[in-house]
């Protein structure tokens, strides 16, 4: 199962809902260009989910080949 966190605040939205997907043993896949957060606050939350459970990335890049 593969969840695309998408389309909000990084640090307080995508990230739980990401880290809480990982709990439940879904692939964690987070688009960098579709998420946003405050400055100081986008970049870290990235690198934190990067480091322990998501794939992170521009959506392009996270998409299956057609």
């Amino acid at each position: 199962m593969r969840l695309r966190a998408r389309c909000g605040n990084t640090p307080s939205t995508n990230e739980p809902t990401a880290r809480s997907g990982h709990q439940r043993d879904f692939e964690i896949s987070v688009a960098t260009d579709c998420t946003a957060a405050a400055d100081g606050f986008h970049e870290p939350a990235l690198a934190g989910m990067a480091a322990i459970f998501a794939t992170v990335g521009p959506w392009t890049t996270l998409l299956p080949s057609a």
